[in-house]
């Protein structure tokens, strides 16, 4: 039986905060008042505003923050722009994990050139694949609304 390597338990340690923060975020939310509010430019003190919109406002306020928003919103997902980014921030942490423990399987030898290779190359690839399943997910919806788009105007042309 080999030792597990401490790169292995750090990288456990870190999707497990995510993977925490993440579930504190979406609890922390208001109920439909707290929705309403924000929409309607509802009054907020500052010791009403939580980590979770904090974290929103700060991603939101980028140019590819308002671009994470309108892609999420193509997509019909229930997730803010910071939400987004701290999944792809758990997912490059796991993919980056996993990728390091197959490089050093695939190699044999577990030095750190052979963990941080195979670390970077799963967190590169890990980051990258919500933005692939936002992508599927909104190809999907608009494949949807073109095909009913064609069914009502035949339908329009027959009435």
């Amino acid at each position: 039986m080999s030792a597990i390597s401490p790169l292995l338990v750090i990288g456990f340690l870190v999707i497990a905060l995510v993977v925490v923060l993440v579930v504190f975020l979406r609890s922390a939310r208001g109920g439909a008042e707290a929705r309403m509010a924000q929409f309607t430019g509802g009054e907020r003190t500052v010791e009403n505003v939580k980590l979770a919109d904090r974290i929103d406002q700060a991603v939101t306020q980028t140019e590819r923050g308002s671009g994470i928003s309108r892609d999420l919103a193509r997509a019909d997902l229930k997730l803010t722009a910071g939400e987004f980014v701290l999944a792809k921030i758990g997912a490059g942490s796991l993919a980056a994990v996993v990728f390091a423990w197959y490089a050093t399987r695939l190699t044999g030898s577990s030095n750190g050139l052979t963990i941080l290779a195979g670390g970077v190359a799963g967190g590169v690839v890990g980051s990258f694949l919500p933005n692939l399943y936002v992508n599927s997910r909104a190809k999907r919806r608009i494949k949807a609304f073109n095909n009913q788009l064609a069914d009502t105007t035949a339908m329009l042309g027959a009435a």
